[in-house]
């Protein structure tokens, strides 16, 4: 039995423990331990308490880390006579989650966290008590990317929080491959890996405070360059429309498929898969004999893009096909050239062969002045004879004043080459249109809103010519500002 003396002595013991120095720096301390004496009787209490915790310690095994606030109720009391006797007990439950922390300073203090509760006998208890909300354990958002390539070396950034907390070397894990950390701060760690095997590995961050949710990072095989075997048929005939197969290996799940050049008017795929392509070509029928290019590009396979097998690998893998052109419809291979021309660059007319006529011109206007924009001015051309006639009468008109041709007919070619950007239906490749120097005002407008319309010309707005006037006979009415 205890005399009250010894009562006494653990009382003082228990105030000195409060005393004594935590082993981490503490943002406040404070005891919470009430200890309960009385002249001859036992007493029995009950507290509350919520910690926040990320592991524990009691003499030499882990501490508790946490906040501890109690507030104690007095449940009921057992009064027994007893002299030169005095104990006391206080029975506490802890509620423990990650964040603070919580040092125990007698070793008659005893923390179950299996139970989590909290036993107190005698009156030696103390505790110390402090805040640090750095020790929680890290936590992983996302890597990006979170795929590579199995076999060879890489980067993976880790994105999350409390990944490398201050003065601390945190540990990043991950099955099939050995990583490096090249960066880190709190909230991104970069790694590196020389080699990975295939398949789905799984990534985390150890730190002093715990160990993160463990997230993917999948290793794949890595895509092949598509590579065509074989065309069939690989002989396409101008004005036809032809079904063909492409085989070959690496096309992927969802291929793309390019044909050059102009020759070809449309095409398109009817079923593809990583070693074929059911396709159809259909081809102008003004194509000349030429050589296209196919072109099979992977876009990798089942929503996953293509993921090359080294640096700067193409996507892309390409053959040829045959187009058999066309017969000389109109006898001769330069007339069939030029008409060839007006669906390749996307005209919506196309001239009849007795559409062309050799180059031709009026009394103040030359054919080669006429010409001058037509690559085949020296033998064929489409001039239309109500231009010419009207050409001079305005001229006539406007007082018999020299008037210069800037440009009269012009192939389709040479229309694309003079202004990219014009309609493909341009009036000049028609023949009934010609541009006229003129940079005086008055006489620009006379040319414009008299003299032209006159003679049923239609006339370009004169802010959309700077230097010259532009005539055309495609018909009325004009087009608004014509």
């Amino acid at each position: 039995m205890r005399t009250r003396t010894s009562a006494v002595w653990w009382m003082v013991l228990a105030s000195a423990v409060l005393l004594t120095p935590s082993p981490a720096a503490a943002v406040y301390y404070y005891s919470t331990i009430n200890v309960f004496s009385g002249p001859g009787g036992w007493v029995t209490g009950t507290s509350a308490t919520e910690v926040d915790y990320w592991e524990y310690y009691d003499g030499v095994r882990p501490y508790v880390e946490g906040t501890l606030s109690r507030e104690y109720t007095q449940l009921g009391w057992d009064y027994r006579y007893e002299p030169y006797y005095s104990t006391a007990s206080v029975t506490v439950s802890a509620n423990l989650s990650p964040g603070n922390a919580y040092f125990s300073m007698a070793a008659a203090h005893y923390v179950m966290p299996d139970e989590w509760s909290q036993y107190y006998v005698g009156s030696s208890q103390a505790g110390y008590y402090y805040s640090d909300p750095a020790a929680i354990p890290p936590y992983i958002y996302h890597l990006s990317p979170d795929v590579g390539v199995a076999g060879t070396s890489g980067y993976i950034p880790i994105y999350g929080t409390n990944l490398a907390p201050t003065g601390t070397t945190p540990q990043v894990s991950m099955d099939g491959a050995t990583l490096w950390i090249v960066y880190q701060s709190d909230n991104q760690i970069n790694v590196y890996y020389s080699y990975v095997t295939l398949g789905t590995h799984w990534l985390s961050v150890t730190t002093i405070y715990g160990t993160s949710n463990y997230v993917p990072f999948t290793a794949l095989a890595g895509n092949q360059t598509p590579a065509i075997s074989s065309i069939d048929p690989d002989e396409w005939d101008a004005g036809t429309t032809t079904d063909f197969f492409i085989a070959g290996t690496g096309f992927g799940t969802n291929p793309g498929l390019t044909i050059d050049p102009a020759w070809i008017e449309d095409y398109g795929i009817y079923s593809a898969w990583d070693t074929g392509i059911n396709a159809w070509v259909r081809v102008s029928p003004y194509a000349p004999d030429l050589t296209v290019q196919v072109t099979v590009t992977s876009n990798g396979y089942y929503g996953t893009p293509f993921v090359p097998q080294y640096p700067n690998q193409p996507a892309s893998g390409s053959a040829n096909a045959q187009v058999n052109g066309a017969a000389a419809g109109c006898g001769d291979q330069q007339k069939d050239n030029l008409i060839a021309e007006y669906p390749a660059y996307g005209s919506s007319w196309t001239p009849a062969c007795s559409d062309l006529r050799s180059p031709v011109g009026s009394a103040h206007f030359s054919a080669s002045e006429i010409n001058q924009d037509n690559d085949y001015g020296s033998n064929w051309t489409i001039t239309s004879n109500e231009m010419l006639t009207n050409l001079e009468l305005i001229r006539a008109d406007a007082g018999n004043q020299p008037m210069t041709m800037n440009s009269g007919y012009r192939n389709p070619a040479s229309q694309f080459r003079i202004d990219s950007g014009a309609h493909p239906n341009s009036r000049h490749i028609h023949g009934d249109a010609a541009d006229i120097h003129e940079t005086d005002s008055q006489r620009r407008q006379d040319l414009k809103y008299i003299y032209g319309p006159a003679r049923g010309a239609c006339v370009e707005p004169l802010n959309l010519t700077a230097t010259w006037v532009h005539f055309d006979w495609r018909g009325q009415p004009c087009p608004q500002g014509y």
